[in-house]
């Protein structure tokens, strides 16, 4: 029978990343940037075009952010249960994160792209 292996880094670094872009998540959306700026928000060239693409991108962007944070945290499951080795696990969720913020990154781009070109 298997052990649950907490200290797995598949397992640490996918809750922990997970988590904290949740949480951050949910703040910027219930707290989104109202003005453009170069400090705070989803702050890609297309994004600070317009006010209006902006307004849209914080919205979009953070949700998708969300939705890959609970994607991380569920690709975490997979940690307890499975290893590959140390080196490997930490490879594996450092490519799953790059993954899955580069997949948010590139829809709410491309959705900018077509709604304010």
């Amino acid at each position: 029978m298997s052990m649950l292996s907490f200290s797995n880094p598949l397992f640490i670094v996918l809750l922990t990343t997970g988590v904290s872009v949740w949480l951050i998540g949910i703040y910027v959306l219930k707290n989104p940037p109202k003005k453009i700026n170069k400090l705070y928000g989803y702050r890609t060239p297309r994004a600070m075009r317009s006010q209006q693409a902006w307004d849209y991108a914080q919205i979009a962007g953070t949700r998708r952010m969300i939705f890959g944070a609970m994607m991380l945290c569920l690709l975490s499951i997979g940690g307890l249960f499975i290893s590959f080795g140390e080196i490997v696990d930490s490879l594996l969720a450092i490519g799953m994160i790059i993954i899955v913020l580069m997949w948010s990154l590139y829809k709410t781009e491309v959705e900018l792209r077509e709604k304010f070109p």
